[in-house]
Formats: structure tokens, sequence, C-alpha cells
């Protein structure tokens, strides 16, 4: 698995459920590209460009995703 497959299943997995901000982040995903990514030798960052006609995710600009964890075998960084 590359980065790009690992990445794309992670967000599919964090982002799996009926609450309203995850469906509402879910579309953003859906209707954005990758617009840069930064390898830090701990993890990585991507930034994401959303399209500007999708709205906003309703409910304020913050919320904390947490207890997650997970163990990584044969994965191709760049």
């Amino acid at each position: 698995m590359n980065h790009a497959e690992f990445e794309k299943k992670l967000i599919n997995m964090l982002l799996n459920g009926d609450a309203p901000v995850l469906k509402g982040l879910m579309n953003q995903y859906n209707n954005s590209s990758i617009e840069s990514t930064r390898f830090t030798g701990a993890g990585f960052f991507t930034d994401f460009k959303v399209q500007s006609a999708i709205a906003p995710v309703a409910g304020g600009k913050s919320f904390q995703i947490g207890d997650i964890g997970a163990t990584l075998n044969n994965i191709k960084m760049l």
C-alpha cells in the first residue's frame, strides 16, 4: 500500500459515521484535492483544497477525534 492509498483509507475510517459534522467533512473531502503533503519523520500533514461551491461544516470550526491508534506494516512512504 502506498501513502496515497493509506491516506484515503484513513480518512474514510475517520469520517465514517452518521454525525452531521462527519457527513459534512466527508462531503468536503469528496469535493477536494490534495494541495500538499509534508512528511515530518514522525508523521505527515496533508493540506486539502475544497471546491469553493461546497458549504462549510455547520456547528463551529473545531472538533476533536480521539482514541485512534494504528500499527502499520509495509507502508511505502515517499
